[in-house]
This record gives C-alpha cells, structure tokens and sequence, in this order.
C-alpha cells in the first residue's frame, strides 16, 4: 500500500474560512470516487504549513495499493473531468507537490488530532532510529523512490504521532506540522 501526501496552497483571493469550507463540503466529496482509491484523509490546522518559502493549506493523505493504481487513478476520465478542475476552484495546482510513501502494513490512524514530522535527509537522519523506537514503525511512512514531485527528493520519510503527549523527538525534527486529521474515506 503506497500513501501520496499531497501538499497544496490555496488560491489567491480566498480566505483560509472559504478555502477549508470547500475543501470539506465540495472537494472531499468527490476523492471518493476515484478509481483504484483506498483511503483518503485529509489533514487540516489553524494556519498553513510552511516548507521550504512556501505556505500550503491542505495536506491530503490517498491511499492506493500500489503505484501503478495510483498512475491510473489520477489519468482517470473521472479525475481529469470532475476532480481536478474542481482543485483549480480553490487550490493553486502548479505550486503544490506530493510525496509518495509506502504506508505501514498497520496504520493505526483515524480522526483526531496528529503530530507529522516532515524528515529530511542528511538533517534527520539519526533522528529516524529513535522515532522507529519510540513510535514504532507502524508510525512511519518511508518515501518511494520513484517520486513525482521535485519537493520530496530530499525527504527521508514521515513519522506521525497520534500521541496527546509531548515527546522530545518532535525537537530534533526539521518539520513539524500540527494538524487534525479527518477521515474521509
């Protein structure tokens, strides 16, 4: 099972109230019904994300089993024709970008409020030992090699943490991201 995390800035013009009403009430609807689809999540918070100089305001996680599903899915008639043009309606589609992963074989996850650390190579990667120890490795999502966006090559992988309480790891990450994440489908 592959895992792509989408990270997308809204459109210029929106505010951050109409951009999250139509990502809940209109665009989530539809990432349903996507061929070959899994899973869909979608991981919301107060402010944007920053990475690198730019801000993102979604950060969706699909689920599908494998690459090949997820190539199809995304040249599907039903996503060129009725999803991503409603991503034009709020979303700017040429900034965002995607990090592929493959999915722990137990993803305890559902709704609630999560901690995602973004790792980056050659910055984090003795920090990814102790967060496979602590965590365990079903909280981590190890990045693909194959990878569609330029953005992810120097990401090692991302850990989430649905954990309340604080942990001292989280210090040590080059990327943290609060977000509370609502399952979808």
């Amino acid at each position: 099972m592959i895992t792509r995390f989408g990270f997308s800035p809204r459109k210029p013009g929106l505010s951050r109230r109409e951009f999250e009403v139509h990502w809940q009430d209109v665009h989530g609807p539809l990432i349903p019904h996507m061929p070959g689809l899994r899973g869909y999540r979608q991981n919301r918070r107060p402010d944007s994300y920053m990475v690198g100089d730019t801000n993102y305001d979604a950060l969706a996680e699909t689920d599908f089993e494998s690459f090949a599903e997820m190539e199809a899915s995304f040249q599907s008639s039903y996503y060129r024709e009725t999803v991503m043009p409603d991503e034009g309606r709020f979303v700017q589609r040429d900034q965002g970008f995607a990090i592929l992963t493959k999915a722990p074989s137990n993803k305890p996850r559902g709704s609630g409020l999560c901690r995602m650390l973004l790792l980056r190579k050659e910055q984090d990667e003795g920090l990814l030992g102790r967060l496979e120890a602590e965590l365990g490795t079903n909280s981590i999502y190890y990045v693909l090699n194959e990878q569609i966006s330029e953005q992810a090559r120097d990401v090692l992988a991302i850990a989430i943490d649905n954990n309340d309480d604080e942990t001292s790891l989280i210090i040590g990450a080059s990327g943290v991201i609060i977000a509370d994440c609502v399952v979808v489908a």
